[in-house]
Order: structure tokens, then sequence, then C-alpha cells
């Protein structure tokens, strides 16, 4: 994903929070671009195939002891024994990880 896909600078405010999971995923893979919320409902998808426990979480990001307040979305998934955190978007190399 991450050398796949681009960035969506165009859109990155115009979440349509009722568009489908099938149909947000059509659309990246036909445009190659994407949000957070594409990028994160995309590693999903490839995670539930691969038998993967995992769940999309949205919420916001921690930077610097800073909050931010845009809202971001990412993933949590269970490999053997352990729940890890992925954020597909971050995970570019776009933006800095969360700080706890």
């Amino acid at each position: 994903m991450a050398s796949s896909l681009s960035y969506d600078l165009d859109n990155m405010f115009a979440i349509n929070f009722h568009e489908k999971p099938a149909d947000r995923i059509t659309k990246t893979m036909a445009t190659r671009k994407g949000i957070c919320e594409d990028y994160a409902v995309l590693f999903t998808e490839i995670c539930t195939k691969a038998g993967l426990k995992v769940f999309k979480v949205e919420g916001f990001t921690k930077q610097n002891g800073f909050t931010d307040y845009i809202p971001h979305a990412w993933c949590v998934a269970r490999i053997d024994n352990g729940w890890y955190v992925f954020d597909p978007t971050g995970d570019r190399g776009m933006f800095t990880t969360r700080n706890s």
C-alpha cells in the first residue's frame, strides 16, 4: 500500500462518513489515492482476508504532547497472541507516528 497509493491532499477534509467500505476500496484502488480513512479501510480488508482479527480505529493523533484537532484513522490487528497498532497512512512516511 505504501508504495502503490498516494495521499489525496485535495480531498483530505472531504470524508463521506456514509460511504460503504467496499465503495471506498473500489474508489481508492481506481484512483490510487486516498486519505487516512481509505488507507485504514483497505488495510482492514487485507488483514481480514489474511485471517487476522482487525479493527479500524478513529480518533485524534498525539504528537509532541499535543493532541491534534484533525481526526485520523488507523488500525489494530491481532497477530499471534498480541495486538499491534498500524497506521497505514503514517507508515507511508508522510506523518510521524503517534506518541503515548
